[in-house]
């Protein structure tokens, strides 16, 4: 019943291939307005366009049946950095993490652990790295992407 209703929407607007062709299409078939996502209005231009551009090929990539699952919470650039400790045969154990929400170059924490067991070892820390983070529900069930490449891949 939900995907009848959701191919009818499509072919309304003239997407008989039941693909989206930009965010107006997000909006129109979905109710989505790209404001209403949490943390859109903080990030700069290049991030909100790669954002747009990724949305898009995000729902484009999933089943009719799975599109109507996604509940978007919220887009931010941020900063990640991991915290690790080095084996005895040189190896890298990823023992923490600490991640920063960017909003005109202020860091808000949004995580900061360290696993307590490796607490009294040596712990180093990597190189930050930076990227646009969606996270959203599926079916109830909070998960998340991290956005490369100007929107066209995630992971």
């Amino acid at each position: 019943m939900v995907i009848d209703l959701l191919k009818r929407k499509y072919i309304s607007k003239g997407l008989v291939n039941f693909t989206l062709r930009d965010i107006s299409d997000l909006y129109s078939i979905f109710g989505i307005n790209l404001l209403n996502i949490k943390g859109f209005v903080d990030l700069d231009e290049a991030n909100r366009n790669s954002f747009k551009i990724f949305i898009v090929n995000f729902y484009n990539a999933l089943s009719l049946d799975s599109k109507p699952k996604i509940h978007p919470l919220s887009v931010n650039y941020v900063k990640e950095i991991e915290y690790y400790i080095k084996g005895p045969d040189e190896d890298i154990l990823i023992v923490g993490k600490k991640l920063f929400k960017m909003v005109d170059n202020e860091e808000i924490i949004l995580e900061d652990y360290i696993d307590k067991k490796y607490e009294k070892q040596e712990v180093f820390k990597d190189e930050p790295i930076y990227y646009l983070r969606f996270d959203y529900l599926f079916d109830n069930k909070k998960e998340w992407l991290h956005i490369k490449e100007d929107g066209i891949t995630w992971y």
